[in-house]
C-alpha cells in the first residue's frame, strides 16, 4: 500500500508526520478511512466500522469477490456520494422536462 503522505512521512493517527525509524504500518487503507472520520468527528460506530474491515480484509485474503469485499476509503466514499447526487439531479431533471 502506497502511503498518502509522501516518502518519508506516514499516516500517523490523522496526520502525517516523519516516519519514525523503525514505525511499521498496521492499518489497512479501510481503517485509515475509518479513523480520519473518527477524527473528524463524523458520528459513527468505530469498532463496528473497523471489524467492518478486518471482515472485508479477510474475505480479500481468502479469495472472495464481490461487492462485500470493497473497502471504505474516502475515495469510494466521496466517489458514491457524488454519484449518487448526480442521479438526483438527472431525476429532478426529468421531472421539470
Amino acid at each position: 500500500m502506497a502511503s498518502p503522505c509522501g516518502e518519508g512521512y506516514s499516516l500517523i493517527g490523522d496526520i502525517c508526520m516523519p516516519t519514525p525509524e523503525g514505525y511499521v504500518e498496521t492499518r489497512n487503507e479501510c481503517e485509515m478511512g475509518v479513523d480520519s472520520m473518527e477524527a473528524a468527528g463524523v458520528e459513527q460506530n468505530y469498532a463496528a466500522e473497523i471489524a467492518k474491515c478486518r471482515e472485508n480484509q479477510t474475505d480479500v485474503a481468502t479469495g472472495v469477490t464481490g461487492i462485500q469485499t470493497e473497502t471504505l476509503t474516502l475515495e469510494v466514499w466521496f466517489s458514491s456520494m457524488v454519484s449518487g447526487i448526480a442521479e438526483w439531479f438527472a431525476d429532478v431533471l426529468q421531472l421539470l422536462l
